[in-house]
């Protein structure tokens, strides 16, 4: 391998590490913004439950005076 051989494979080497790297980051960030909002839902679903619980325990209870 000549001296010019080297430098355009290492350089090529070096081009491709450099645009796995960046690919990394970008998908880095993207995973982080996923599990923000995977966790914000997560937050919700319990608030969600409690609201729609006490919406059919009114209703249920609105039944029963009626009947």
């Amino acid at each position: 391998m000549t001296p010019e051989e080297f430098r355009e494979a290492y350089l090529a080497a070096q081009n491709g590490l450099g645009n796995d790297l960046q690919t990394l980051v970008s998908l880095s960030r993207s995973f982080s913004e996923l599990a923000t909002k995977f966790s914000e839902l997560a937050n919700k679903i319990p608030v969600n439950y409690s609201k729609i619980n006490e919406l059919v325990e009114t209703f249920v209870d609105e039944q029963s005076q009626d009947s």
